[in-house]
């Protein structure tokens, strides 16, 4: 149903993101939601904007890609990479099993480029590690910036999401 609003503050003492619609006190969609008018309760410099969840896609690749020439494929047709936790929340795995050893290119929250998570299992972790975080490793890969093939780099597909 489009036209609802959610408290993000406090209302008649709750303070838990009460929803107009799903709410018994209100129980409807806010009439005020429909014009223009400025009010204490709306916001005229932000919103927040739900439903655009990232959703992770495979996209099939020829041939085993450095981290650059994987976002900028991702980019050229019309996705990113995803970050670790959009790939930990889609629950993908390699195509050949969990018990895989398969690193895939993700895009940081901090901006920081060349990382890879492993989507499967790697010395018996199978928790979306990240390259760069993970305390036993601690470093960007260097393989990751050549095109050499590898049994823990796919050379057929890669994952990506919607670029909003």
């Amino acid at each position: 149903i489009e036209g609802d609003y959610v408290n993000v503050g406090t209302w008649n003492g709750d303070s838990n993101y009460i929803s107009h619609l799903d709410e018994e006190r209100i129980d409807t969609l806010p009439l005020w939601g429909i014009t223009n008018t400025a009010a204490v309760y709306r916001s005229s410099t932000y919103m927040f904007v739900m439903g655009l969840v990232s959703s992770v896609t495979e996209l099939t690749i020829t041939g085993t890609l450095t981290w650059f020439e994987a976002h900028e494929y991702a980019v050229s047709n019309g996705y990113e990479l995803p970050t670790r936790d959009d790939l930990k929340n889609s629950g993908v795995r390699p195509e050949r099993g969990i018990n895989t050893d398969e690193w895939q290119p993700v895009r940081r929250v901090d901006s920081i480029e060349g990382d890879y998570v492993n989507i499967g299992t790697w010395f018996g972790d199978s928790n979306y590690i990240s390259h760069l975080d993970d305390e036993r490793i601690d470093t960007l890969p260097l393989w990751g910036y050549t095109n050499t093939a590898a049994v823990w780099r796919s050379s057929t597909y890669m994952f990506v999401v919607t670029s909003f």
